[in-house]
């Protein structure tokens, strides 16, 4: 997810908020936010931390996270910077580590998570990775939005067409 110029320091600002507040109040103010911001800054490494500090709440009924309520309450809105800022610095631990904690809180992903995870692999050239978080939003029913899906498209379409433009090989009589 791409913070756009000039945002980058309204967001240092509400971080710091969040964590001053955060350490006057303890743990009352809710943690998602400011993994969210820590995300949308770059600082991957401290927002996971804070959701490794921050206990996980019951189940409440099987439900999800966001049913449970509470401060410390998380949702897919919260992860999608997280998750898309792991992607962009090929951070693969990471990345392993924020969906971990998605399961862990039973943080359901959502049609534009799945988008912006697709549109981040595919800023890195990564189509089998693209498509295999594709298969999996279509496997659970959540199709991703049709503008993050149309890029990987025409992705594939290009690698068809630079397929079929290099034909067969020659016949071995006629290589060098």
């Amino acid at each position: 997810m791409a913070v756009p110029s000039g945002a980058s320091q309204d967001l240092s600002t509400m971080r710091e908020v969040l964590e001053r507040a955060r350490l006057q109040q303890g743990r009352d103010l809710p943690a998602g936010p400011l993994v969210q911001a820590y995300a949308l800054t770059g600082r991957t490494e401290d927002a996971l931390a804070v959701l490794r500090s921050t206990p996980v709440l019951p189940a409440v009924g099987g439900g999800t996270n966001e049913a449970a309520g509470g401060a410390d309450t998380f949702s897919a809105e919260h992860f999608e910077p997280l998750l898309v800022g792991c992607v962009d610095a090929a951070d693969d631990g990471g990345l392993r580590e924020a969906v971990q904690q998605m399961r862990v809180r039973r943080v359901l992903p959502t049609a534009s998570l799945y988008g912006a995870l697709i549109g981040a692999h595919i800023r890195h050239g990564a189509l089998p990775r693209a498509l295999g978080v594709l298969e999996h939003a279509m496997g659970r029913g959540v199709p991703p939005p049709l503008a993050s899906v149309q890029p990987l498209l025409v992705m594939l379409a290009v690698r068809r067409r630079q397929t079929w433009n290099r034909g067969p090989p020659p016949p071995a009589s006629l290589r060098r």
